[in-house]
């Protein structure tokens, strides 16, 4: 920013307009305002910072308290100032509140405050308060608290903007420079490198999960090696580690070649085995079969001599079976006889039930009676006269069978 004129209206000390034209102090170099204190120096400072932002430059002064008292109750109170600013000139116009005398009838009246912001370039002006706030804001990058840190210290402000903290600083430079696209660079790299470093450490988890399967010889160069390495983390070193597990996979093929070969003559070997073992098993079971039929040999031979002299026994007594079968079909005919005597005297008892009964002693039944106890008679003689001794005789040899 490059200022061009001040113009000062009824404002602090300057009770008239007061036009201070920086033109006149050439285009390059530096120039110093002094006085008197009281003389003014800082409402120089406070009238630019007012134009530009509506507040004064320490931030001591409130806007209302700007007016002059030295000034004409007519005379108004503003601050105009025209800068250029990349090669394009702004004119800001503002003015605070305060009291006046009234244009109609007696008294006083309070005077709004107004800003207004024109452009060179022929763009439409900005007339509300905040808008032009915004606009100056925009315009140079820098708030009213930035500008007065770097670009219009007021007194002993300076020493504020040396112990700022660092961020405060960054923004104000940041700002100042336009660098702010740097920072959205450096935030998103930032991010990116968070990112990054995240998948990084998820990758070396993952590494290390499967590295702590690793066996390996502590005895030599390459297991010590990746001892120190597992230590480490791989940090930096995994293209190293790498190799080392190219060299211990190499080394296992070889181990794992020599054991399969191993496997192979152990397989040969134990096929011997099993068939040894296969021939020694048929042969104990066969030597089993025959102790155990010799067993059973002298547990049958005494049977089948027994069988033998039962069945040289058995051919000399075929006639003897047949008396005892002819005995047996007599006993049966002898028992049916003895069946039919039983029943009979059952009736023969009946019927001497039913005349005791009916006390019936007609000759007709006593003679029917003693038919009957004739034929009893007969029938117990004919069973006595069976031949006791024969019968007793089969019935030995029955039993003794």
């Amino acid at each position: 920013m490059k200022p061009l004129k001040l113009t000062l209206s009824a404002f602090g000390p300057y009770a008239d307009e007061t036009v201070i034209d920086f033109t006149q102090l050439g285009g390059q170099g530096l120039f110093l305002v002094t006085g008197d204190t009281g003389a003014g120096k800082t409402t120089i400072f406070d009238g630019i910072t007012f134009a530009l932002y509506g507040e004064t430059s320490g931030g001591v002064r409130e806007a209302s308290m700007l007016r002059s008292k030295y000034a004409k109750p007519e005379t108004p109170t503003y601050a105009e100032y025209i800068f250029e600013y990349k090669d394009a000139v702004y004119t800001v116009k503002r003015s605070p509140d305060y009291e006046r005398p009234k244009t109609r009838g007696t008294g006083m009246t309070t005077q709004k405050g107004e800003a207004l912001l024109t452009f060179s370039d022929g763009r439409a002006p900005v007339t509300k308060l905040k808008e032009v706030n915004q606009t100056v804001t925009d315009l140079i990058g820098l708030d009213m608290k930035q500008f007065t840190q770097i670009a219009m210290i007021a007194q002993g402000d300076f020493r504020k903007l040396l112990l700022a903290d660092t961020e405060e600083r960054s923004n104000i430079f940041r700002k100042l420079f336009h660098t702010d696209i740097y920072k959205v660079i450096q935030e998103k790299l930032k991010f990116e490198a968070g990112g990054l470093d995240k998948a990084y450490k998820e990758l070396l988890r993952s590494i290390r999960q499967y590295t702590e399967q690793v066996r390996y010889s502590t005895e030599d160069q390459l297991g010590q090696q990746w001892i120190l390495m597992e230590k480490n983390g791989f940090e930096g070193n995994l293209e190293e580690g790498l190799e080392i597990l190219e060299q211990f996979l190499k080394v296992d093929k070889e181990t794992l070649k020599n054991l399969n070969k191993q496997i192979k003559e152990n397989d040969k070997e134990l096929e011997k085995v099993n068939q040894f073992l296969g021939k020694a098993h048929k042969e104990a079971d066969a030597k089993a079969r025959k102790e155990q039929l010799l067993q059973e040999k002298e547990v049958l031979l005494p049977q089948l001599e027994q069988a033998q002299k039962a069945a040289e026994n058995g051919a000399k007594e075929p006639e003897k079976i047949q008396r005892l079968m002819l005995f047996i079909q007599k006993e049966k005919e002898n028992l049916e006889r003895y069946t039919n005597l039983e029943n009979l005297l059952r009736e023969t008892k009946k019927a001497s039930l039913q005349i005791e009964k009916l006390g019936m002693d007609g000759t007709e039944l006593q003679n029917r009676q003693k038919e009957m106890k004739a034929v009893l008679e007969e029938k117990q003689k004919e069973y006595q006269t069976t031949d006791g001794a024969e019968k007793e005789k089969a019935e030995t040899d029955f039993r003794k069978e």
